[in-house]
Order: structure tokens, then C-alpha cells, then sequence
């Protein structure tokens, strides 16, 4: 929701300078501010890797609001509505917009410096009728939940000393709900009002589920789940005037935007079975509803996700364990032995997630510690299906000391097989093995 009015403070060091200049003032009350990704003490400073984006675009990472973003104010003006104090009549400030629109849900994107902020929100209607939203609590921009986004560092705004986190400072989403009443009512600016004496409150945009009369619909928890197919299926607000619905469906989390093209279009019903799916794989799902005229849709639905079962895979096929044991793959089998295969389970595998070699540059790999007697392990892949003939198989192993990078001697009673299964698993051919 573009902002017209209302910023008071520039806070977010951006562009090439000292940050003295480039911002009016502080987050929170000791001299620290943002950093803009493009901030530069002089040009020949190396660029930033973190910090606010550039082009002002904060695309939320609350994952009930997937797709939702937010335009943050001019780095080179005021970009922050700034409270300091609770104290009656400067204690409260008012963000104007610039287009006033209906809405569903309003989201404010903000952050308290220097403790939380407790504040109350009222949002004005063009009517001059309200609806506010009182003891909203605004987390300190570090370490809160609720999160739009986070890791964007900060600086010291009196020395140009930078500050790097992976996971600080944040900006923070605050959801909320606009009454039945008012939902048709274009929204003409929101006030904030500082209530409690601790933090220093930054209001820094707003963005809106936009009301419409052709409402997105619910998705319904994912029914049944094969190898390839999977059954959606969602609910309809009461009284929308939906004719049909498209569905979108990818590998990616990205959501769909208007101009995206759906996988199916006019859907009758409220349910429909995706099909020709790859097995063993995460797909994300969206579906809009069609309502009565030629252009009217409704927004994609928020979306939901399943992971297809573990049907047999054609190679080529990779697995560098960097989310283990991998999808479809088994590392809780134990016993057995390559004719009988495992004879049971355990809720404490022996195949477990280490750095190869025990250095962390080597990247992750699948390890087992063969230091007591009678340890049976085993690691399954997926199932594959090599009919067409002419592949191999390739894997770096080794054997170190527990803690240590050196080679250590396996001992004489330590055995480990490469195998393969014909049969699902009952029985075992050993392709290779080592003892020593």
C-alpha cells in the first residue's frame, strides 16, 4: 500500500557515505540504524552481503502468508515512522495512503528498538469511521518471532562500525483483521499510538488482503497421497459467486501471481485429483476461484504442500545428504544379515549425518561408528528402477578416528557391504565389501 504521508525519520543507511548522512537518526535510541544492501563508506568499500534489499522490497517469509511483500519508504528520505515516547501527545503518529483500498486483513511492517514496544492501532476509513486494534505488542528487532524477515545487520550510525547476523535485526509482521462491517470500507491511513515507556517503535509499510466480492477459497488438508497422484481438494467462502476454479501446482514454493498460467483451468466441483507426478518429490499447490464475468478471479489461495510417495526413481539421481537421510531413504534398520535382510527397527539409528572426513569444507555425509561389537546398521536408498541398463553407481568413502581426521584400521570383526535387492528387500546381492 503505497504510503503518501507519515514517515518521520529516515533510519536505513543506504548509498555511498558516511551513514551520518544518509540517515536522520537512529532505530532505537543508542545510535544504531539499518543498512541498505547498496550502503558504501566510500566507493571502493566492498559491497554489503546482507542488509535491506535495495529496491525496498520485503518479501515476507511468514509461512501463512506466502507471496505477501512489503514497499518500504525511500532510502534517500524519510522511511521510518519513528515513536519514542508514551507520553500524550507524542506519543502517536499517522501513515497516510496514498490510493485508499477495501480490505480483508491490513499487515504492518515494523520493529521496536531497545526493548518492545506495546501499541494501539487504528485503522481510518474514508467514511471517518475506525476500527483499532489495542495492546499490539512489537517485538525488540532482535531475537522476536513473528518475523518478515531477519539477518539484515545494522550500523553505528556516530563510528560507521557494521554489524553482521545471520539471524538479527528483524522486521516484524503484524496481522490485522478488519471487521465484517468494515470490509468494503477503503482504508484511508492508519494511526499508531505508543502505550507502554519501554522500546522505540518504527512503522515501516503496510500491505493488504484487498476485499473483493470473488473470495479465494480454503484449501482442505491434502487427501490421499500415491507415488504420482495426489487428491485436493478446498472450501468456498459463504455466498461467493464462484462458477469454477484454476489450480497451479509446482516444485517450487514460489506463489503464483495473476499472469501466472494454471497446470487447470475451470475446475468444477471443489475437489480434483492431480496426477502423472513424480514419486518421491515436494510439490506446492494454489487455487483461485472463477467468479461469475469474464475477468472476474479471485487471489490464489494460500498454499498448501504434500510430498509424493516413494515410488521407484529412473536415474540419474543424486544424494549429497545435505537433508538426511534424504527423502524416501531408511536409516533405522538394524539385524539381519544379507539373506534374511534387516529384522527390525530401532529409535536410535546407527547411520547418522557427519561431515566426511570430520571437516566441515568437506560438506555432509552419511556416517556410522563401528567402535563396539554387534552393531548391525543398515542405510537403504530409494528404489530404483534401472531396466534400461548401463548405469553405475559412484560414492566417496572412507574410514577416520571418531573426532579426528586421520585413517584408522577397521578391526577384525567390522564388515561393511554394498548391496542391491531385486525383490523389494527380502533378499541381498553384495556388489562389494570391505573389512579392512
Amino acid at each position: 500500500m503505497p504510503i503518501s504521508s507519515g514517515y518521520t525519520q529516515d533510519v536505513i543507511a543506504n548509498g555511498v557515505g558516511s551513514a551520518m548522512t544518509s540517515t536522520t537518526t537512529d532505530v532505537d535510541g543508542v545510535s544504531y540504524a539499518f543498512v541498505s544492501r547498496d550502503f558504501q563508506l566510500t566507493s571502493s568499500s566492498t559491497p554489503l552481503t546482507y542488509g535491506l534489499p535495495s529496491n525496498g522490497i520485503v518479501n515476507s517469509v511468514v509461512a501463512s502468508t506466502a507471496g505477501l511483500s512489503f514497499q518500504l519508504g525511500d532510502y534517500f528520505g524519510n522511511n521510518s515512522l519513528k515513536i519514542s515516547s508514551s507520553a500524550a501527545g507524542s506519543n502517536s503518529g499517522t501513515i497516510t495512503f496514498t490510493t485508499p483500498i477495501a480490505a480483508f486483513k491490513l499487515y504492518m511492517l515494523s520493529t521496536s528498538g531497545s526493548g518492545a514496544s506495546t501499541v494501539n492501532i487504528t485503522v481510518n476509513f474514508t467514511d471517518n469511521t475506525t476500527q483499532t486494534f489495542t495492546g499490539q505488542s512489537i517485538s525488540d528487532w532482535y531475537d522476536g518471532s513473528g518475523f518478515a524477515i531477519q539477518g539484515i545487520g545494522r550500523i553505528l550510525r556516530t563510528t560507521n562500525v557494521l554489524e553482521s547476523s545471520s539471524t538479527n535485526p528483524r522486521l516484524y509482521q503484524t496481522a490485522l483483521t478488519i471487521d465484517a462491517a468494515n470490509q468494503t470500507k477503503p482504508i484511508q491511513s492508519v494511526t499508531v499510538t505508543k502505550t507502554n515507556t519501554a522500546g522505540v517503535m518504527n512503522v515501516f509499510a503496510f500491505s493488504a488482503d484487498a476485499y473483493t466480492s470473488c473470495l479465494a477459497p480454503t484449501l482442505s488438508p491434502t487427501g490421499a497421497v500415491t507415488s504420482n497422484s495426489a487428491e485436493i481438494s478446498w472450501t468456498m467462502p459463504a455466498g461467493n459467486p464462484g462458477v469454477s476454479h484454476d489450480i497451479y501446482y509446482s516444485t517450487s514454493s514460489t506463489s503464483p501471481t495473476a499472469a501466472t498460467v494454471p497446470n487447470h483451468f475451470d475446475v468444477q466441483g471443489t475437489s480434483y485429483t492431480l496426477t502423472n507426478l513424480s514419486p518421491s518429490t515436494t510439490y506446492y499447490y494454489w487455487v483461485r476461484t472463477n467468479c461469475t464475468g469474464a475477468t472476474s478471479k479471485s487471489a490464489w489461495s494460500f498454499p498448501k504442500s504434500f510430498t509424493t510417495m516413494c515410488g521407484s526413481i529412473v536415474p540419474s539421481y543424486t544424494n549429497d545428504f545435505s537433508s538426511f537421510p534424504g527423502n524416501c531413504w531408511v536409516n533405522n534398520l538394524t539385524g539381519g544379515s544379507p539373506d534374511t535382510g534387516p529384522t527390525g527397527t530401532t529409535s536410535q539409528p546407527l547411520w547418522a549425518s557427519r561431515n566426511f572426513l570430520n571437516v566441515a569444507a568437506n560438506g555432509p555425509s552419511a556416517h556410522m561408528n563401528i567402535y563396539s561389537n554387534n552393531r548391525i546398521g543398515w542405510l537403504k536408498t530409494v528404489p530404483f528402477n534401472l531396466s534400461a541398463g548401463g548405469y553405475r553407481v559412484k560414492f566417496k568413502y572412507a574410514v577416520s578416528t571418531y573426532s579426528g581426521t586421520a585413517a584408522s584400521a577397521m578391526g577384525d570383526d567390522d564388515l561393511v557391504h554394498f548391496m542391491a535387492s531385486e525383490d523389494g528387500g527380502t533378499t541381498w546381492t553384495i556388489l562389494e565389501s570391505w573389512g579392512t
